[in-house]
């Protein structure tokens, strides 16, 4: 029998570990970590393997890769019929494929082995980028949108495929609320985000109506979290709760197959009336 794995990208966020985390002490699912910083993503990995008890799969993922790249890597995951092909020596380097067991042992992989199957996939990439910067500097501007929306359609199409083909799946998204109305302190990531949220709403559509539900599309929309992001920033207290609260909310809403979160839940009151606001009010707001 085939073991149920989740893909986590950007798994080396601050969410994204503690949710994680929070899973694999429930032993609710294996793992398979994707990163950047392949070493910090490793280092996870063996974490994650000691406190499961379980094998944990790694390697490496960037938003800014190209669609060819993201291709390979989805390849290698799912064992697809063009992944047997042997891949070349520059691509395995790329992707940096391993795993690490409970006591610490790496290994490389050219591929996932046979004996898991992609069951759910966790985005949790972001990146805030420097509003004031990026409106003098179109390559900046480019990069939030890339690393918070269209970096990341590559791999999400291929997973929302592949999870309709296979009847069931678990995608699950983090967004923000930035992306619920335009603010002048941060339209760009806001933009971005808006893009995913919209992304994500078509696709619940779409998979609810083709597989009768069995493909949960699970949109993640946090308001402040305490995490590097915002450090050095001057945040109501309340609404800034650690990582770890955003984490159990994410771990309770796929639980029960919800389509929306916003955590912490303050943030859907807030959204609502802040959504309702008339533009010509809204604009002469200035903490917005």
């Amino acid at each position: 029998m085939r073991s149920e794995l989740m893909v986590v990208i950007g798994a080396t966020s601050e969410i994204a570990a503690a949710t994680v985390r929070l899973w694999a002490a429930a032993q609710k699912w294996r793992f398979c970590l994707l990163g950047r910083n392949v070493e910090a993503v490793a280092a996870l990995a063996h974490e994650i393997a000691t406190v499961s008890g379980q094998e944990v799969f790694y390697g490496a993922y960037d938003a800014l890769w190209s669609a060819a790249q993201q291709d390979a890597l989805w390849r290698a995951l799912t064992l697809s019929a063009a992944a047997e092909q042997t891949q070349t020596a520059a691509m395995q380097e790329t992707l940096a494929l391993g795993a690490v067991s409970p006591t610490g042992e790496r290994q490389s992989l050219p591929q996932l082995p046979a004996s898991v199957e992609v069951a759910a996939v966790f985005c949790a990439v972001g990146y805030l980028g420097p509003q004031q910067q990026a409106q003098a500097d179109d390559a900046l501007c480019a990069r939030i949108f890339t690393c918070n929306y269209s970096g990341l359609l590559p791999l999400l199409n291929r997973a929302a495929n592949y999870f309709e083909q296979r009847g069931q799946g678990k995608l699950v998204v983090i967004s923000s609320v930035a992306g619920e109305r335009g603010r002048g302190s941060n339209y760009f990531y806001g933009a971005a985000k808006a893009a995913m949220t919209a992304y994500l709403s078509g696709l619940r559509i779409r998979l609810t109506k083709s597989t009768q539900g069995r493909v949960q599309v699970l949109s993640v929309l946090p308001g402040y979290v305490r995490t590097k992001m915002v450090a050095g920033r001057q945040l109501p207290a309340l609404l800034t709760p650690p990582p770890e609260r955003v984490a159990a909310d994410i771990v309770r809403a796929c639980e029960h197959r919800r389509n929306v979160l916003y955590t912490i839940w303050p943030w859907y009151v807030i959204m609502a009336v802040t959504r309702h606001i008339p533009e010509c009010i809204f604009k002469r707001l200035h903490r917005f």
